[in-house]
């Protein structure tokens, strides 16, 4: 039985909540990761993964960005990327907005292992 006291939510609600809270905390930032499911629309816009081992997240980079790229956007390569976050509400999915693509090299350790899991641990906290 539905506990009374308690407020019903709609989706829309709680997406929305969780988009200005997570756009405000990371409104700019830099992560380190490697590209997979890199696509290219017919717009320009290059849509792909950032992964590390256990984690990954779906990013953009939208064409006038793309162009100015000083990193390959192909898969497999290792970047870092300038960027902010926002949540896809129709599809309530948090994603990266990449603005800057650089090469990098991770040098012997796994790339942005902290800043990965701190994006993902605030997304979790605030739809919980």
């Amino acid at each position: 039985k539905p506990d009374a006291s308690l407020r019903v939510r709609r989706i829309a609600e709680l997406l929305a909540a969780a988009k200005a809270e997570l756009e405000r905390k990371f409104a700019d930032f830099w992560i380190e990761g490697e590209l997979s499911d890199v696509s290219r629309a017919a717009s320009g816009h290059v849509y792909f993964n950032l992964v590390e081992p256990g984690a990954q997240v779906r990013g953009v980079m939208f064409r006038g960005d793309a162009l100015q790229a000083r990193a390959k956007l192909e898969n497999g390569v290792k970047v870092r990327l300038r960027c902010s976050v926002t949540i896809w509400e129709a599809r309530g999915s948090f994603q990266i907005i990449a603005r800057v693509a650089l090469h990098y090299a991770m040098r012997g350790r796994e790339a942005g292992t902290s800043a990965a899991r701190a994006l993902e641990q605030d997304a979790l906290r605030l739809l919980l």
